[in-house]
Parts: structure tokens; C-alpha cells; sequence
């Protein structure tokens, strides 16, 4: 499991619901602003949840990818998980 910044901490609404614009933030630096897909750099990476929200995912670290809009459609229309 990738080691998080101790800048990132979690509380309940981060698990439960969309991370805020700064913790966003943060996760792109700590990645790098690379897509953890494609490796492609993009400055708005967006978090997606490994196990979807409708199966119980939540917004905890260890269920997060940054990834660029391309290949979040891409998992979305099926063509790659």
C-alpha cells in the first residue's frame, strides 16, 4: 500500500462522500500529477473509487486511483478495470 503525506488525514464525510478540493489536491502532488493508469501528466486528476459506491466503495485511500478523465471513462464504458 502506497504511504499517504501526514498532511492527508481522513475523518468520516472523506470515507463516506467525495474528498474535498484540497485533499484532491494533495493526492495529485503526491502522485505526481500521473495518471495511475495511463502515467499520463494532467493537472486534474480526479480520485476513483476501486470498488464502486453502489457496491459499498468508499472514499478511503486504500479504495482510490488519481486518475485522468480519459481512463476514467474508459473503466466506465467497460473497456478496461
Amino acid at each position: 500500500m502506497r504511504e499517504l503525506p501526514k498532511t492527508i488525514r481522513q475523518g468520516r464525510k472523506d470515507r463516506m462522500n467525495k474528498l474535498s478540493e484540497s485533499k484532491k489536491e494533495l493526492l495529485r502532488k503526491f502522485v505526481s500529477y500521473r495518471c495511475e493508469i495511463c502515467n499520463k501528466k494532467d493537472l486534474k486528476l480526479i480520485p476513483h473509487r476501486i470498488t464502486r459506491g453502489n457496491s459499498g466503495g468508499t472514499y478511503q485511500m486504500r479504495n482510490i486511483k488519481m486518475i485522468c478523465n480519459q481512463c476514467h471513462r474508459l473503466i466506465h464504458g467497460g473497456e478496461f478495470k
